[in-house]
């Protein structure tokens, strides 16, 4: 069987390019132009004014991750105006994106016009990113830069050589998508360790401990280059403050609020008094019904919500034990209850259409919040808008864009076809998306399409590769 990079620098020709984008990749930075430019300096959000390092008092602290934070005040060292994060937003956004053609271009330069479908797709699918890539929030980095490292992995896969640019790129890419998401460095390197094992299994037996040896150093490379940003720079010399612990216990703190609202209506008996007393450390029963929320989870752990600083007698190891423990026994006895309210908090990780309790969730038209946040409409401002309202009215753009369950359920199915295609070492790059997915589900607080916006665009490239690469005999 031909290897389908053995063409690629032979019809490189057939793919111009302009200022080094392919033309494909120009028209997904003109249609993302329209979107960045609606709102001036950008949609502007109380996560941003946390950031900004030009009101105020900047807050160190990794709240919003250690990289979105330097990533801010790095952006906007020179020119210090909250424009120049929407200009680096755009070019990270266009530029992973022209990665993605480039990518098509490589390994499937047979398919004619496949770099402009795959764009079309990109687009279409992803919608929710571009139309927020001026929407100054960490997701717009982490999801295109996910999508990035998603492509160099198939990438380094699909190569027959590997050159130092290659383990290059995916160190850079790997560590970027690690910094602006809590718990991505974990998912980064476990796709690192697994495809380290790929290698030294599959390998030719003299090129065993090459192979698997430089994913390994990677790997290794990307720990101790994020050790010494996070623990030496951010922690240590600039004295960052850590999060809380008690942000940890969100979906825990949401379950036992359900079981404490199922009981208040009459659904089930908490008949334990241990069980009562441990959740009473924190605030009465009748409260933990009283703030309960099937779809967000930040109203019973987040300060700023009703419960207010009771919250924080989380931070106490031993009351945090005991919430876990709460949840065990709501689990061995009403497991039906246990399951579903677990489920109801994460749908928007798994669920194709909107649960019905929802009035359907978009972001808060700007309309309302331009004086809030001190925005000025841009040139294609009331487009922007009315597009964002039309995508949200139906239940088609609902699925598509707001949701994350259509595209979980589809990489699912990609996976499967590799697997039967005898091209399972595909379903490496898949990986990460995939174990974000399930993080995503231990941890979600709401119901926001930026914590799944990475979904439609890993699927897109996923599917390219499903669906044209030829099965192994």
């Amino acid at each position: 069987m031909q290897h389908p990079d053995q063409t690629a620098s032979d019809a490189d020709h057939d793919h111009p390019k302009f200022l080094g984008l392919y033309y494909p990749s120009w028209m997904i930075a003109a249609v993302s132009f329209v979107f960045a430019t609606a709102y001036f300096p950008g949609y502007l959000n109380s996560d941003f004014d946390m950031e900004w390092i030009g009101g105020g008092h900047p807050v160190w602290s990794d709240w919003h991750t250690i990289g979105f934070s330097l990533f801010v005040r790095l952006v906007t060292l020179v020119i210090r105006k909250p424009f120049m994060v929407t200009v680096a937003q755009y070019i990270i956004y266009v530029l992973t994106a022209n990665y993605g053609v480039h990518f098509i271009n490589k390994h499937f330069s047979r398919i004619r016009k496949l770099d402009w479908i795959f764009s079309f797709m990109y687009l279409g699918f992803g919608a929710y990113c571009c139309m927020h890539v001026g929407s100054m929030i960490k997701d717009n980095n982490s999801a295109p830069l996910l999508f990035a490292f998603t492509v160099a992995v198939l990438d380094y896969i699909m190569s027959k050589n590997h050159g130092t640019g290659d383990v290059i790129r995916m160190i850079a890419l790997g560590f970027l998508a690690a910094v602006f998401r809590h718990s991505m460095i974990t998912i980064i390197l476990v796709d690192f360790a697994v495809l380290a094992v790929y290698y030294y299994i599959s390998s030719p037996k003299e090129d065993k401990k090459s192979e698997s040896g430089k994913v390994v150093a990677a790997g290794l490379i990307i720990l101790a280059v994020y050790m010494l940003l996070t623990e030496g720079l951010a922690f240590g010399l600039m004295k960052f403050e850590r999060n809380p612990k008690y942000i940890s216990y969100t979906i825990p703190m949401n379950l036992a609020a359900s079981m404490a609202f199922r009981e208040s209506i009459g659904l089930l008996t908490i008949d334990d008094p241990d069980i009562v007393a441990k959740m009473e450390q924190i605030i009465p029963m009748d409260k933990w019904a009283e703030y309960y929320c099937a779809y967000d989870a930040d109203t019973t752990c987040r300060t700023w919500h009703d419960i207010g600083k009771n919250v924080e007698k989380l931070n106490d190891p031993k009351i945090a034990s005991d919430i876990i423990s709460v949840d065990a026994w709501y689990l061995r006895h009403y497991p039906k209850d246990c399951i579903l309210s677990f489920f109801n908090i994460n749908s928007m990780v798994w669920e194709v259409t909107c649960a019905k309790e929802l009035v359907m969730y978009s972001p808060n038209p700007a309309f309302d919040t331009l004086e809030v946040h001190h925005m000025r409409k841009g040139a294609f401002f009331r487009f922007v808008e009315e597009t964002k309202m039309y995508l949200g009215s139906t239940a088609t753009g609902r699925a598509i864009v707001y949701r994350g369950g259509i595209y979980l359920f589809s990489m699912a199915v990609f996976a499967v076809t590799l697997w039967i295609k005898r091209c399972k070492r595909y379903i490496i790059a898949m990986l990460p998306v995939l174990m974000y997915a399930a993080a995503l589900m231990l941890s979600i607080p709401q119901e926001m399409t930026h914590y799944v916006m990475a979904f439609p665009l890993c699927a897109v490239v996923m599917g390219m590769v499903t669906v044209f690469i030829e099965p192994v005999n």
